[in-house]
């Protein structure tokens, strides 16, 4: 994707948080309440994983965050994924198209 497609809505950024309203515009993590991008997700995980946390309730709300943030995050790759395929696909239908012009 580096050298092969270029979206000037994702300005020079290769992060999914970038590319991924590139191709998809309709998918955000505007819902999300807690944890909507990777610092929070890494600020959150840390706190769990090193014991920051205590609190039953707050375990629970942060890996409730987390779980649906990791959720939306894989659900983007997916549909970035679908995106890709269907430029792909374009591009090979075209390149098909002018050949067959060509040869014929």
């Amino acid at each position: 994707m580096r050298s092969d497609v270029y979206f000037p809505a994702a300005g020079f950024s290769k992060s999914l948080k970038s590319v991924g309203p590139a191709l998809c515009p309709e998918f955000t993590y505007d819902d999300l309440e807690d944890i909507a991008d990777g610092l929070a997700a890494s600020a959150a995980f840390h706190q769990l994983a090193s014991g920051g946390l205590i609190d039953a309730q707050d375990i629970d709300r942060v890996r409730s965050a987390l779980h649906a943030y990791c959720q939306r995050d894989t659900l983007a790759l997916v549909e970035l994924h679908r995106a890709l395929m269907r430029l792909c696909d374009f591009r090979c239908q075209k390149r098909f198209a002018l050949c067959s012009t060509t040869l014929a």
